[in-house]
């Protein structure tokens, strides 16, 4: 894709973020730890209010589908876009300073593990710069002139988003399951069932179980775990109480041991924004509301925005 100016219209920005985003996903190497198929039905649409500003873009990744690989991230295999310190960066030819208006993130519903995961995210009012380089970051491939960036310099006063994301619950336990199992297995541990309920919400109280059975060599145990916590709608979270059980009488001893650290757990006190502060010196967005409901389904929303 040769572009005369960047970003041009309509058509070669969605055009430009089609081959980036092939890119991306194509040549994940076999090896990886997460193998991701479907990615030829993704959609993508991109709106521009002017020759600069972004007023939409919209990412539809219905029907992908991500699988936990076992025995992966075998050492010496790398992403194409991991960093490679033998290859110098293009030069920037021109900056140019813009904002994306609404970029919002359709996955109704992604699959992981065969299991559905319903997803929406979106942001808006999100600074950008449109840079082209002297020469294509990737060889022979013309479209990679061109990258669009976060603008670090700007100061993201109205920048705001939002994530919604449900699942079955009965679901929960079988998606866990599929992802530890190769993991297990590496320690000759076979996970047999792994059941997850949950109700009640947040803010206010939620209450989740977890149900297990697994077997190594010729020993099987079962374990039933038991959590409440109490929180608001600021993502402050407190661990009012949990609790571990068992039939089996080798468990039961080993958690007679683990008594004393579940006694410290209780009462552990979480923020995500003091987490988001431990992660970035000067923070993007912030915690303004956050849900999370319990029942046949489970679902979460969440709101950030910049002066939370």
């Amino acid at each position: 894709m040769a572009l005369s100016e960047w970003p041009g219209d309509d058509s070669h920005v969605t055009r430009w973020l089609q081959q980036y985003l092939h890119h991306s996903t194509s040549g994940v190497p076999s090896n990886s730890a997460v193998s991701v198929t479907g990615w030829e039905q993704l959609r993508t649409t991109v709106t521009l209010n002017d020759d600069t500003e972004v007023a939409e873009v919209i990412i539809d990744a219905s029907q992908v589908n991500l699988r936990v690989n076992e025995s992966k991230n075998r050492p010496g295999n790398k992403h194409p876009d991991a960093t490679d310190t033998s290859n110098s960066q293009p030069a920037v030819v021109t900056r140019r300073p813009s904002m994306i208006r609404s970029l919002r993130l359709h996955a109704r519903p992604v699959r992981i593990e065969d299991i559905a995961v319903t997803c929406d995210a979106a942001v808006h009012d999100l600074p950008i710069e449109w840079i082209t380089y002297a020469a294509p970051q990737h060889a022979d491939e013309e479209w990679s002139r061109y990258d669009i960036a976060g603008d670090d310099s700007a100061v993201p006063l109205a920048t705001r988003a939002t994530l919604a994301a449900s699942i079955e619950t009965a679901d929960i336990g079988r998606l866990i399951a599929r992802v530890m199992r190769p993991l297990l297995r590496k320690e000759r541990i076979m996970l047999r069932t792994l059941s997850v309920t949950t109700r009640g919400a947040l803010p206010g109280t939620f209450y989740a179980q977890i149900r297990m059975a697994a077997r190594w060599k010729l020993l099987g145990a079962s374990l039933t775990a038991r959590v409440r916590v109490r929180g608001n709608d600021r993502g402050d979270v407190l661990l009012a109480s949990i609790s571990l059980r068992s039939i089996n009488p080798l468990v039961v001893i080993a958690l007679l041991f683990a008594r004393p650290r579940l006694r410290e757990l209780r009462g552990t006190r979480f923020s995500l924004n003091a987490e988001l502060r431990k992660e970035a010196a000067t923070p993007l967005l912030f915690v303004r509301s956050l849900r999370v409901r319990g029942g046949q389904k489970t679902t979460l929303h969440i709101s950030l925005d910049a002066n939370a």
